[in-house]
C-alpha cells in the first residue's frame, strides 16, 4: 500500500485513469451509459483556485482508495471560517474491509489537525463511519450568497451533513457556503 497526495492540476495520466475507472465503479451514471471523456472533464473541473488535492491510496498498481479536498471559504455568524471541502471518499469493492477509507480520511483530516484549515463540512451516507474518525453530524441551515436567486445549494450526495472536528461549533447559525454544493 502506497499513499500519495497530488495536486489535481498535475495528476499524472496513470493516476487519472485509475481514478475515472474507480469514480466509475462507485457512482456509474444514471443513465447506465459511461462516457469516459465526459467523466474525465467532469472530475477535473476546478473547485478551487489554491488548493486542490487528491489523496489516493495505491495497491497493485492501482487506486484502492481515494478522496478528493480542497479550500473552500466560507461564512458563518458573520465570521469567515477556512473551510477543507471533502469529497469522492470512495474505495475500490474489491480493497474494502481493509481500512483503506480510514486511512485516506484520517490523511484528509490531518490538513485540520494542523491548523492548515479550521474545518470541513461535507455529505455523507454513512456518518457512523466519520463519527468514529471525530467528525459529527451538524443541522444548520446552507446557503450559496453566490447565487441570489436559489438558497438551496446542497446536492443530494447524502443525507447527512457533518463537520470535522466534532468540537467545531456553527451553533445554530446559518452557513453559507460561498459557492454552489460540493
Amino acid at each position: 500500500m502506497v499513499i500519495h497526495i497530488l495536486d489535481k492540476k498535475t495528476l499524472p495520466d496513470e493516476a487519472l485513469h485509475s481514478i475515472i475507472d474507480l469514480v466509475i465503479q462507485i457512482w456509474p451514471s444514471k443513465n447506465g451509459i459511461d462516457n469516459i471523456a465526459e467523466r474525465t472533464k467532469s472530475y477535473m473541473k476546478e473547485n478551487s483556485t489554491h488548493f486542490n488535492k487528491v489523496i489516493l491510496l495505491w495497491e497493485d498498481h492501482t487506486v484502492a482508495g481515494h478522496a478528493e479536498i480542497f479550500d473552500r471559504e466560507i461564512f458563518s455568524n458573520n465570521r469567515k471560517i477556512r473551510n477543507m471541502a471533502l469529497g469522492g471518499v470512495c474505495v475500490r469493492p474489491s480493497y474494502r474491509g481493509k481500512d483503506f477509507g480510514k486511512i485516506v480520511v484520517q490523511k484528509v483530516f490531518h490538513y485540520i489537525d494542523i491548523g492548515q484549515f479550521e474545518c470541513s463540512v461535507f455529505q455523507t451516507n454513512i456518518p457512523q463511519f466519520y463519527d468514529k474518525l471525530g467528525a459529527k453530524i451538524i443541522y444548520n441551515k446552507f446557503f450559496n450568497s453566490q447565487n441570489k436567486g436559489n438558497d438551496i445549494t446542497i446536492p443530494d450526495w447524502g443525507p447527512y451533513i457533518m463537520v470535522y472536528p466534532k468540537e467545531y461549533a456553527f451553533d445554530n447559525f446559518d452557513i453559507d457556503l460561498n459557492g454552489n454544493g460540493y
